[in-house]
């Protein structure tokens, strides 16, 4: 993302004004981004809000274009209801994928690139819009509101002390090193995020990541009651200022372990963190005050890793058939789809089915972007309609890498009384390498 200021217009739009916008002028109204059906490069709808809003252009990618160039071009004054419609979308960047304005036929497999490719990003597009929107004072969903309150008291969207996120070590005492107790050396740091650490029905996610590690002998730590949430949220949501406050804050502290304590490595299992340490935070170095130091890695990145240098053995069979989930995060925003597939694959008796819309082109699970907080029913109505796409597969299994995508699709399941089991790539990692018994995935998932 071009983040250098333009000239093309003076307004009060000034997060816009930073962004890349050339191809709002560009867009062809060909409409690829609200309901591509080609099928020679395995399209089959784009936009992921397309089905479940009411119909109208600035639900989606083309009308939003349209909005924000009359906006830049002051013929159009923002209001409440601009803004409720510019939050109804989960920021997946389907339809990023499918502009011709961004799409490389070449990169994809084709014979041809249309002439400006690689323009704009549509995603952090429409979270520049947002954050315009707040600092012009709209204000948020009532569900986005809890979690903002949230966040400024307790550094976690989930209204839980700081304390709790070492609660897990109540279930499995890990050998890894607690930072916030002692800080110590360490070669990886494990940053568990707040979904898995918090949400009491997810934090087999934590533990089976903590279980890999010790199996493989990894030196290892958490920061536990000292670790502060990413701020993947507040970005999404467009609150840039609370944002680059977590962002300082986790930045100076992964970097003193990096110069101190000899850390070089940062793991999490969750997607959204790993798409905001890994991608934004480089992006708002220059804001921030410093880049990460350590590499960043998501969990199953670091896994394969691990099986592939011979420390972690995965040689307990694990019969069954896995359907595996893009999440946006990883996928289309950070381009992570061969590894997580790599790494289910080399799991003796796993077979991999996969779902029709797949890697680039795959559905999001319609919890990201806010949805999940500021419009639940939508959440969980698209989430059905990718559940139905599991169940078509034959498979057992639905795994991810993303704890929103299972939050989520556990709803989808509930809804459809659907008797696929959703749960974390990394459960079965566990289970493959001897770090947890098999009987335990009978209890995942429901």
């Amino acid at each position: 993302m071009d983040r250098e200021a333009r000239t093309m217009y003076r307004t009060k739009f000034h997060n816009l004004e930073e962004m890349d916008i050339r191809a709002l002028t560009w867009c062809m109204q060909c409409g690829n981004c609200i309901n591509d059906q080609r099928s020679e490069v395995g399209a089959d709808g784009t936009c992921t809000v397309y089905d479940f809003t009411p119909g109208f252009e600035p639900y989606y990618s083309r009308g939003k274009n349209m909005v924000i160039r009359a906006l830049l071009e002051g013929r159009l004054e923002p209001s409440q209801e601009l803004a409720d419609a510019v939050y109804m979308c989960t920021v997946c960047n389907l339809c990023n994928h499918m502009c011709h304005n961004t799409w490389d036929e070449i990169e994809d497999g084709g014979t041809a690139s249309f002439p400006v490719h690689r323009v704009m990003d549509h995603a952090a597009v429409y979270e520049a819009l947002r954050a315009d929107l707040v600092e012009l004072g709209f204000e948020h969903r009532p569900g986005h509101k809890v979690l903002l309150a949230s966040v400024k008291q307790n550094d976690n969207p989930w209204g839980q002390p700081r304390r709790a996120k070492a609660d897990w070590t109540r279930i499995y005492e890990p050998k890894g090193k607690n930072l916030a107790k002692k800080k110590e050396n360490i070669d990886v740091l494990y940053y568990t995020g707040c979904t898995a650490a918090l949400d009491r029905t997810m934090t087999d996610v934590v533990i089976s990541t903590a279980q890999c590690l010790d199996k493989a002998g990894v030196n290892w730590g958490f920061l536990g009651a000292n670790e502060v949430e990413c701020g993947s949220i507040l970005m999404r949501v467009g609150e840039r200022e609370e944002f680059k406050r977590v962002a300082r804050h986790n930045v100076k502290q992964f970097n003193e372990l990096y110069e101190q304590y000899g850390c070089r490595t940062i793991i999490t299992s969750c997607a959204g963190c790993f798409k905001t340490i890994f991608q934004d935070y480089p992006e708002w170095h220059e804001e921030i005050g410093a880049v990460v130091k350590p590499e960043v890695m998501h969990t199953f990145d670091f896994l394969l890793r691990l099986v592939k240098e011979g420390k972690l053995k995965l040689d307990k069979e694990v019969n069954a058939r896995v359907t595996y989930h893009d999440s946006c995060h990883n996928g289309r925003h950070c381009g992570y789809f061969e590894t997580p597939r790599e790494l289910l694959t080399e799991i003796p008796g796993i077979e991999l089915i996969e779902m029709s819309r797949n890697g680039k082109n795959a559905r999001c699970c319609g919890a990201g972007g806010g949805v999940k907080s500021g419009y639940g029913d939508l959440a969980t109505r698209i989430s059905l309609d990718r559940v139905k796409e599991a169940e078509l597969t034959g498979a057992d299994f639905l795994v991810n890498n993303c704890p929103f995508c299972e939050q989520n699709f556990r709803d989808g399941i509930i809804g459809i009384k659907s008797n696929l089991k959703n749960f974390d790539s990394v459960q079965l990692v566990a289970v493959s390498c001897g770090a947890k018994p098999i009987e335990d995935l009978k209890s995942l998932g429901t």
